[in-house]
Protein backbone atom coordinates (compact mmCIF):
# COMPACT_ATOMS: atom_id res chain seq x y z
CA UNK A 1 0.00 0.00 0.00
CA UNK A 2 1.07 3.36 -1.04
CA UNK A 3 1.32 6.56 1.73
CA UNK A 4 -0.42 9.67 0.68
CA UNK A 5 2.45 12.24 0.56
CA UNK A 6 2.38 15.55 1.44
CA UNK A 7 4.08 19.44 0.63
CA UNK A 8 3.00 20.04 4.23
CA UNK A 9 1.27 18.69 7.56
CA UNK A 10 0.38 21.01 10.03
CA UNK A 11 -0.46 19.60 13.96
CA UNK A 12 -2.12 21.10 16.44
CA UNK A 13 -5.80 22.14 17.79
CA UNK A 14 -8.82 22.18 15.86
CA UNK A 15 -11.76 24.30 17.63
CA UNK A 16 -15.19 26.15 16.73
CA UNK A 17 -15.08 29.59 17.61
CA UNK A 18 -18.68 31.25 18.18
CA UNK A 19 -18.46 34.94 17.97
CA UNK A 20 -21.35 36.57 19.66
CA UNK A 21 -21.86 40.69 19.23
CA UNK A 22 -23.80 42.11 21.87
CA UNK A 23 -25.52 45.52 22.07
CA UNK A 24 -26.48 45.42 25.44
CA UNK A 25 -23.67 45.58 27.79
CA UNK A 26 -21.57 48.19 30.71
CA UNK A 27 -18.21 48.96 30.52
CA UNK A 28 -16.52 49.05 34.41
CA UNK A 29 -13.12 50.49 34.16
CA UNK A 30 -11.19 50.57 36.78
CA UNK A 31 -8.43 52.93 38.21
CA UNK A 32 -5.32 51.73 37.05
CA UNK A 33 -6.65 52.29 32.95
CA UNK A 34 -6.99 50.68 30.55
CA UNK A 35 -8.16 47.66 32.76
CA UNK A 36 -11.89 47.35 31.93
CA UNK A 37 -14.32 44.75 32.29
CA UNK A 38 -17.48 43.64 30.32
CA UNK A 39 -20.63 43.11 32.66
CA UNK A 40 -23.84 41.84 31.85
CA UNK A 41 -26.94 41.36 34.19
CA UNK A 42 -26.28 38.53 36.29
CA UNK A 43 -28.97 35.67 35.10
CA UNK A 44 -30.68 38.09 32.59
CA UNK A 45 -31.18 36.93 29.42
CA UNK A 46 -29.10 38.87 26.97
CA UNK A 47 -30.37 39.74 23.43
CA UNK A 48 -27.91 38.85 21.08
CA UNK A 49 -27.99 40.33 17.32
CA UNK A 50 -25.56 38.60 15.35
CA UNK A 51 -23.82 34.81 15.97
CA UNK A 52 -21.16 33.42 13.70
CA UNK A 53 -19.37 29.70 14.66
CA UNK A 54 -16.26 28.99 12.05
CA UNK A 55 -14.09 26.35 12.16
CA UNK A 56 -10.50 27.57 13.89
CA UNK A 57 -6.93 27.21 14.61
CA UNK A 58 -3.26 27.72 13.76
CA UNK A 59 -3.39 23.94 12.45
CA UNK A 60 -6.58 24.30 10.13
CA UNK A 61 -5.93 27.82 9.42
CA UNK A 62 -2.51 27.06 7.91
CA UNK A 63 -3.85 24.23 6.27
CA UNK A 64 -6.64 25.74 4.51
CA UNK A 65 -4.38 28.50 3.43
CA UNK A 66 -1.80 26.27 1.72
CA UNK A 67 -4.52 24.40 0.25
CA UNK A 68 -5.77 27.49 -0.94
CA UNK A 69 -2.38 28.17 -3.10
CA UNK A 70 -2.06 24.67 -4.60
CA UNK A 71 -0.19 22.62 -1.71
CA UNK A 72 -0.95 19.06 -0.45
CA UNK A 73 -1.88 19.50 2.91
CA UNK A 74 -2.93 17.54 5.64
CA UNK A 75 -3.72 17.74 9.75
CA UNK A 76 -2.67 15.94 12.65
CA UNK A 77 -4.95 16.55 15.75
CA UNK A 78 -7.48 15.25 18.24
CA UNK A 79 -11.25 15.88 17.89
CA UNK A 80 -13.73 14.61 20.53
CA UNK A 81 -16.91 12.74 19.59
CA UNK A 82 -19.44 15.77 19.29
CA UNK A 83 -21.07 18.43 16.82
CA UNK A 84 -17.93 19.51 16.72
CA UNK A 85 -16.21 16.63 14.82
CA UNK A 86 -18.33 16.93 11.58
CA UNK A 87 -18.49 20.68 11.05
CA UNK A 88 -14.80 20.13 10.86
CA UNK A 89 -14.15 17.64 9.13
CA UNK A 90 -16.74 19.00 5.69
CA UNK A 91 -14.90 22.18 6.43
CA UNK A 92 -11.38 20.11 5.70
CA UNK A 93 -12.90 18.64 2.61
CA UNK A 94 -14.30 21.26 1.29
CA UNK A 95 -10.90 23.46 1.65
CA UNK A 96 -8.84 20.33 0.04
CA UNK A 97 -7.39 19.14 3.23
CA UNK A 98 -6.99 15.24 3.83
CA UNK A 99 -8.36 14.79 7.33
CA UNK A 100 -7.09 10.88 7.54
CA UNK A 101 -4.48 11.92 10.27
CA UNK A 102 -7.49 13.29 13.01
CA UNK A 103 -7.70 10.97 15.81
CA UNK A 104 -11.33 10.64 17.69
CA UNK A 105 -11.87 10.55 21.34
CA UNK A 106 -14.29 8.49 22.14
CA UNK A 107 -16.17 10.63 24.74
CA UNK A 108 -14.25 13.40 24.98
CA UNK A 109 -15.12 16.95 23.54
CA UNK A 110 -13.75 19.12 20.75
CA UNK A 111 -11.97 22.53 21.96
CA UNK A 112 -14.45 25.14 21.78
CA UNK A 113 -14.45 28.89 22.43
CA UNK A 114 -16.95 32.30 22.49
CA UNK A 115 -15.80 35.54 21.58
CA UNK A 116 -18.29 38.00 22.70
CA UNK A 117 -17.59 41.15 20.67
CA UNK A 118 -19.17 44.48 22.29
CA UNK A 119 -18.64 47.83 19.66
CA UNK A 120 -16.33 46.23 17.33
Amino acid sequence: MTQPSYELITIGDIKLDTFVVLDEANISCELKMPECKLCLDYGAKIDVKVVDSQIAGSAPNVAVGLARMKKKTSIVSVMGEDTTRPLALEHLKREGVDASLIEILKKEKSTYSVVLNYKG
